[in-house]
């Protein structure tokens, strides 16, 4: 009776006995649950889809015989292969990325290596790339490669034309060393060093000409060109930067001879140096 105590104008009441079942109560209670539960569901497989990260791109592929290694920062692969290819058409893609780079020793002794074309997406040529391809006769070095690094050639004795693009500003260590083939290599006015022993042992080599960009010649770096006979300089090397037996020495039968205390006798330097078939000294002509 405590429900009605405020109550005070009313002076009859009759209580019905109403009686709602209780499962009514858990019919509706089970249902709106099964809602909530499927709104839920819902919204989570939506928000789970639109957060999902990228996937990561593979660490290496193999493709046409060739493999391919993700690069440090995922923006590249570098491109290696096995001994077993004839022919290589380095792809400029994979995956979605670029193909950035010929790997350190990529085809290092593919002896069977006689055709390789590389794409303008390939910035660098890596340690020893290329050595000792002896089939490889011919190569085109694209204008987005900035250097050629230590040994990347060597030993590659049917290499006989290289022409380097203007993109290059190195020619590195014994890059093109042994290259017995070799007859003629454009340098083109970009590079700045050419490295030790970089041509030494291109025993075919009978000209060259140094541009007027190059500042610095290492050591020995035309050794042992025994059919060298003209060297042309476009621009003048110090000293200090012309280093000693670049073209050999007066001592050693079948070496160039005494090139570098002829261009500094000579006064200016620049200019066009020959010598007879055979013979040690030079003259400037």
């Amino acid at each position: 009776m405590h429900n009605f105590i405020l109550c005070k104008q009313i002076k009859n009441a009759n209580i019905i006995d109403i009686k709602i079942k209780e499962s009514i109560f858990m019919k509706m209670n089970t249902r709106l649950f099964e809602i909530i539960a499927f709104v839920a569901l819902i919204w989570f497989c939506f928000n789970a889809c639109k957060n999902e990260p990228e996937s990561e791109p593979e660490f290496q592929v193999f493709q046409n015989g060739l493999y391919f290694l993700l690069n440090d920062e995922k923006t590249g692969y570098t491109v290696g292969t096995s001994k077993l290819l004839s022919i290589v058409e380095v792809p400029s893609s994979v995956n979605g990325l670029p193909v950035i780079g010929i790997s350190d020793r990529a085809f290092y002794g593919c002896t069977s290596l006689a055709i390789v074309t590389i794409p303008s997406s390939v910035t660098f040529i890596g340690y020893k790339a290329f050595e000792g391809c002896t089939s490889l006769a011919s190569i085109t070095i694209p204008n987005s490669v900035t250097s050629i690094g230590l040994l990347t050639f060597s030993g590659c004795t049917s290499l006989a034309i290289v022409t380097i693009p203007d993109s290059v500003t190195s020619i590195g260590q014994a890059a093109f060393y042994g290259c017995t083939s070799l007859t003629s290599v454009t340098i083109p006015n970009s590079v700045t060093f050419i490295g030790e022993y970089a041509f030494r042992g291109c025993t075919s080599l009978a000209s060259i000409t140094i541009p007027n960009s190059v500042t610095s010649i290492g050591y020995k770096a035309f050794e042992g060109c025994t059919s060298l006979a003209s060297v042309t300089f476009e621009g003048f090397i110090t000293y200090d930067k012309f280093r000693n037996n670049v073209f050999g020495t007066r001592s050693q039968e079948g070496f160039i001879g005494n090139l570098r205390d002829t261009y500094f006798n000579s006064g200016i330097g620049i200019g066009t140096y020959t010598r007879e078939e055979g013979g040690l000294v030079w003259t400037k002509q």
